[in-house]
């Protein structure tokens, strides 16, 4: 019996520290970031200071994409466009570099992307 015990509380400190360095993680970005619900293919943050209003009444956010998979690329920062009317977004930046050719896309079942444009636009009512 003690050893299904410690075994127990091994697993217990081992989701306690995944949770706490998630956290941590989040936080680093500074209280002004909010995350969206998550997918399986990683997080998405938006920075609430960033947030700016169009004439034509879209929105202006920049946005970060965390992935769960880490590989050549541990975050990809966006600076996007979101037109609340039409729930559609355009990248206007990736990592700084302007995106020239950016249309306007809708999320297309992409869960992150319209997690984002509901969090953004509810955010700015």
């Amino acid at each position: 019996m003690i050893p299904k015990f410690k075994n127990m509380i091994f697993i217990l400190i081992i989701f306690t520290l995944i949770f706490t360095f998630n956290e941590i993680e989040l936080n680093a970005y500074g209280n002004n970031w909010i995350e969206v619900e998550a997918s399986n293919d990683g997080r998405q943050i938006w920075n609430s200071l960033s947030l700016k209003k169009n004439i034509d009444n879209t929105l202006i956010v920049e946005s970060i994409f965390i992935p769960n998979f880490k590989g050549e690329i541990d975050e990809l920062a966006y600076t996007m466009q979101i037109n609340c009317k039409n729930k559609k977004f355009k990248d206007i930046k990736v990592n700084g570099i302007v995106n020239t050719s950016s249309d306007w896309l809708s999320a297309n079942g992409d869960k992150l992307i319209d997690n984002l444009i509901t969090s953004v636009c509810s955010y700015s009512n």
